[in-house]
């Protein structure tokens, strides 16, 4: 991210390198997170709109 790079080791809020780096890291996990959880819900809600005869044909692929 831009402003781990950038903007947050010049800042007075920030002495210590160490910190900056926990910031940033606890940062970029929430955004992963967020990610997966939109994409988790997406998929659940394509899931239960698609017909239930298709669900079907994809748990007998899958186990084939």
């Amino acid at each position: 991210m831009k402003w781990c790079e950038e903007v947050a080791p010049t800042s007075t809020l920030f002495q210590n390198g160490l910190v900056v780096l926990q910031v940033c890291a606890v940062f970029n996990t929430l955004l992963i997170t967020a990610a997966w959880l939109l994409v988790a819900l997406y998929d659940n809600l394509i899931i239960s709109n698609t017909p239930q005869s298709y669900h079907g044909i994809t748990r007998s692929l899958r186990t084939a």
